[in-house]
């Protein structure tokens, strides 16, 4: 996967007002998220950066108080794995970006090239009433090999790991029992390998990496394509869910 030209932006996670968080009506909230974050164009320096560095600090407090969870996930690409739960009913924004490493505010460069020990990894803004943690895990699993360790179809390197990151202890139980409802349906006779892990801090990856699937959508597929990623899924799961999804 070439990096593409871009600068890294580093986003401050600055806390904000509880009392103006609780004030946002909820369907407010939506459209601010699908207005500033669900469309983010390919280059760094266009003149929403400001707003939208504003509305992702926003975001590290938004699950408080109104009605919404997150959930991340690892497992190749992120430019691959970010797709899938974009149209998912229940799903209000995503964002690609590096957790479960050792470097602060690392950089796409770093952390393709296994320096960091961080994974790539895909973090999901949903609202749990409509889309229940269970069903994200669905997916995930049905895009991932979880069969191989420390690799992903073509990229090899722990940065490239399957693996969920729980956020609180109902994530946590809740993926263990699917890892293993997993191995005891005996799909697989190798082990699952997908790590299970606490999430610590995430950090968003630069801008020209969000949504690279619809900034870049030529590149994008060659990737896919390359990494023989659909194959692989199409022999491990037979009818890949969501595996090329866009909104």
């Amino acid at each position: 996967m070439d990096k593409p030209l871009c600068t890294y932006a580093a986003v401050a996670i600055q806390p904000i007002n509880p009392s103006a968080m609780a004030a946002m009506r909820r369907e407010g909230l939506r459209a601010e998220v699908l207005r500033h974050y669900d469309r983010l164009p390919g280059i760094s320096d266009r003149p929403w950066r400001r707003p939208l560095e504003t509305f992702l600090n926003k975001m590290q407090h938004m699950t408080v108080g109104d009605h919404f969870a997150k959930a991340t996930f690892s497992g190749g690409c992120f430019w691959c794995l970010q797709p899938p739960f974009v149209n998912l009913a229940g799903v209000v924004a995503t964002v690609v970006g590096y957790t479960g490493g050792r470097k602060t505010n690392p950089s796409h460069e770093d952390v393709t090239a296994g320096r960091t020990g961080h994974a790539l990894a895909v973090q999901v803004l949903y609202e749990p009433r409509r889309m229940p943690y269970s069903q994200l895990l669905d997916v995930f699993w049905h895009n991932v090999d979880p069969t191989v360790p420390n690799r992903q179809f073509c990229a090899i390197g722990a940065q490239y790991r399957a693996a969920i990151f729980y956020h609180d202890e109902t994530q946590k139980h809740l993926a263990e029992a699917s890892k293993q409802a997993l191995a005891a349906s005996h799909q697989f006779a190798e082990r699952i390998a997908t790590r299970i892990s606490p999430l610590e801090v995430f950090y968003q990856a630069e801008a020209c990496h969000q949504h690279f699937y619809r900034t870049h959508p030529q590149r994008y597929r060659c990737c896919r394509a390359a990494c023989g990623r659909d194959q692989r899924l199409l022999k491990l799961w037979s009818e890949p869910l969501h595996h090329r999804g866009s909104r």
